[in-house]
């Protein structure tokens, strides 16, 4: 004999049933004793203890569903298990054990009294159960509004078409708050396509509910309808829905009958388009005209264009909104003419959002029509069009072509705008076009152009300015120095030379400097990048030797340094220092010796001082590479400084480098009493923990405890004298 699936399920309930009378004490010992032991440490040894409680069988786990407590009361273990469980067998492969727990569970929420444990039990068979769970959750629709709602909800997660079938018969039987639950299930599966179409008498009695007047009830209802009603029989019942008196009311039920709307326009097409355009004719919230709108576009597409050209105008800035945002996705150069000449037409307040969605569009058939907005009185409409013509310029020449226009707009916010906006622009094509256009132009939009090309790394912009530096306004000239600065190699030093032997104004030598520095240190050669200014440095007149020589001094090398050397023993008052303020700006430190011999023959003490503040600076930028280096520069500075007053700077910066050198340095002069507090101030730098960083002991051993006791002695701050004693105390140890 043949035994049916459900026969099948029943005598396995039964037999969990009988087994739990017969040994049921010692199934829920052994199903909490493993439940005890999760979660293991691993995953593997977790699903082996939940793999032991479904050896148990249906038996052990009603057993371990007897453990359940309400929530929020007593132990959560049997919980914690059976979720676990619940898990554990919707994996592969595990159906033989899924259909073990699932008759455990039922045998479990059959034999419970406990109204508000039901619900948990009902939750694990939602998420294991499939057809064999659907009776024993169906009986629970009629049991009362919570447990109705979680058995519904459970048959609306299994979702097989038994559950479907059980949720449909319990609805004309259902009651109040039941049937809102059955309704809001059987809503959530035709919204995931699992209900296709209600059959008939259950759509009768969703159309009778729509009419209800609990909105709990015909809410539900109408989504219901939406998703699955007829074509024929849904769309009155939701007509009336989205005519409801009350606003609230009638913006729910507008969204649900242009759902059923977009339903409808898959069949007939026409009369969905007619629906959408009486919803944006008729009084509505502007959301519910913006769904219309959007719902027209869905069924139409660029056949709604239309339709959109005129809510462009309307008054609610919402509505206006959502038709831009839905004609820029509209495909079609039809649909861009149309509005580009809506753009020529419209109001004031509209034509900048009309410009902006056309760029949006990206379609480079509007650029024309960009272009003329471009020229208007309108601030907001040439922010718009500047920005829209950016995003067509890749595929746009006339864009390009209308930006670079408006560089040499009188307005300046325009020609910032526009500026901006090509130089983040890419494409290849658009450097040309640049180039070719910063060629022919001129005063403020040349200087533009190759502001934009320098910053947008193009090739074409060296040869540009190379042209460009010769003649025109200052600003131009300007662009073009700091173009060859940013972009020029090697090769465009003795242009910038040349360049900075032609001006007379400080403010343009001290840019051309900048940018000769700048290519020069790009040679591969550190001996050639002086090469382009010695060239011409004997030739020179004094004025402009000054101005050689100090670009020299940011150049540095070794026949540099020979070259500035010379002349500062040379008598030309200016020449002279000029050289040594080259020698004071050297980039490393090769120049120490000279600055060193220096400081001690220079003919004027002002020259004195300058070569010591050089070894001060040098010291100072390579003290963070070598330390050695550093206080061997401080010590020779100290030894030529020709006032207190530097060797006080000395010191302070000598602070700064924490290393037994630079004590020993510092402690050495503690007794001169002319500098005798800076030497203290800067033993304590060096040898004192820094609080700022973390970890720092400050240096140790019986020199630095020394020279800290010496330090003391003259220190005039208690509190500092203080710090230095203890730390020599600890020092020493």
């Amino acid at each position: 004999m043949r035994i049916k699936d459900n026969d099948m399920n029943k005598i396995t309930l039964t037999a969990a049933i009988c087994v739990m009378f017969l040994g049921g004490s010692a199934f829920a010992a052994d199903a909490l004793e493993l439940a005890g032991k999760l979660p293991m440490e691993s995953m593997a040894d977790s699903q082996a203890v939940l793999g032991e409680i479904v050896k148990l069988g249906p038996a052990g786990i009603q057993a371990l569903c007897q453990k359940l407590a309400a929530p929020g009361e007593g132990d959560v273990k049997a919980e914690f298990a059976l979720n676990g469980l619940a898990l554990h067998v919707i994996r592969p492969g595990a159906e033989a054990e899924r259909k073990v727990v699932v008759a455990g569970l039922m045998a479990a929420l059959q034999a419970e009294q406990r109204a508000d444990v039901k619900p948990l039990l009902i939750q694990l068979l939602q998420a294991c159960g499939k057809d064999e769970a659907v009776p024993a959750l169906a009986a629970h629709l009629g049991q009362g509004p919570v447990l109705c709602d979680h058995a519904a909800r459970a048959l609306a997660g299994i979702a097989t078409p038994a559950a479907i079938d059980a949720l449909l018969k319990a609805l004309p039987a259902s009651k109040a708050a039941c049937r809102s639950s059955v309704l809001n299930a059987l809503g959530e599966l035709a919204r995931a396509g699992k209900l296709k179409a209600l059959p008939k008498d259950a759509e009768a009695v969703v159309i009778a509910d729509a009419g209800e007047a609990d909105l709990k009830i015909h809410q539900p209802a109408w989504r219901l309808l939406a998703q699955a009603g007829s074509l024929d029989g849904a769309a009155g019942t939701l007509a009336k829905a989205a005519a409801n008196p009350n606003a609230n009311e009638a913006a729910v039920g507008t969204a649900e009958y242009l759902v059923f709307v977009r339903r409808l326009g898959a069949a007939d097409k026409a009369k969905a388009a007619a629906i959408c355009r009486e919803l944006l004719a008729a009084r509505r919230a502007p959301g519910n005209k913006a769904a219309a709108a959007s719902a027209l576009v869905d069924i139409l597409a660029a056949e709604a264009n239309a339709d959109l050209l005129a809510l462009a105008d309307n008054p609610s800035l919402d509505i206006r909104t959502s038709a831009l945002m839905l004609a820029a996705g509209l495909k079609g150069q039809a649909v861009t003419a149309a509005w580009a000449e809506k753009l020529a037409k419209a109001s004031p307040a509209v034509r900048a959002d009309i410009a902006w969605m056309l760029g949006k569009r990206g379609d480079a058939a509007a650029a024309p029509a960009l272009a003329a907005a471009l020229k208007s009185d309108d601030p907001a409409l040439q922010a718009a069009s500047i920005d829209a013509l950016g995003r067509l310029a890749p595929q746009s020449d006339q864009a390009v072509a209308a930006l670079i226009d408006a560089l040499g707009n009188a307005d300046k916010n325009v020609a910032t705008h526009a500026q901006a906006v090509l130089a983040r622009t890419a494409g290849e094509s658009i450097s040309k076009a640049l180039a070719q256009a910063a060629g022919k132009a001129q005063g403020p939009a040349k200087a533009a152009l190759i502001e934009i090309l320098t910053a947008r790394r193009s090739p074409e912009t060296v040869k540009l300015v190379l042209e460009a530096a010769q003649d025109g306004s200052a600003a131009t000239k300007a662009a073009a120095v700091k173009a060859m600065g940013e972009l020029g190699d090697f090769s465009v030093a003795p242009k910038l030379v040349d360049l900075l032997m032609r001006t007379q104004d400080a403010g343009e030598q001290e840019a051309i400097q900048k940018s000769l520095v700048m290519v020069a240190n790009r040679s591969p050669d550190p001996q050639q990048r002086a090469q382009s200014v010695l060239a011409v440095l004997d030739q020179a007149d004094p004025a402009k030797k000054a101005i050689l020589l100090r670009a020299l001094g940011r150049v540095g090398g070794d026949k540099a340094l020979a070259a500035v050397v010379a002349e500062a023993k040379k008598d030309a008052s200016d020449v002279q220092d000029a050289a040594v303020r080259a020698l004071v700006d050297w980039p490393d430190a090769t120049a120490v010796p000279a600055l060193t011999d220096l400081a001690k023959t220079a003919p004027k003490p002002a020259q004195q001082v300058l070569a010591v503040r050089g070894l001060t600076r040098i010291a100072s930028a390579v003290a963070a590479q070598d330390a050695a280096k550093a206080v061997e520069v401080f010590a020779a500075a100290l030894s030529v400084a020709p006032r207190d007053d530097d060797k006080r700077a000395i010191l302070s910066a000598l602070g700064n480098v924490k290393t037994p050198q630079a004590l020993k340095l510092a402690a050495s002069l503690v007794k001169d009493q002319t500098v005798s507090g800076e030497a203290a101030q800067a033993v304590a730098a060096i040898a004192l923990p820094n609080p700022k960083k973390r970890g720092d002991k400050g240096l140790r051993g019986a020199d630095v405890a020394q020279a800290l006791r010496l330090a003391a002695e003259v220190c005039k701050d208690k509190a500092l004298k203080d710090k230095m004693l203890k730390h020599a105390a600890a020092a020493q140890k």
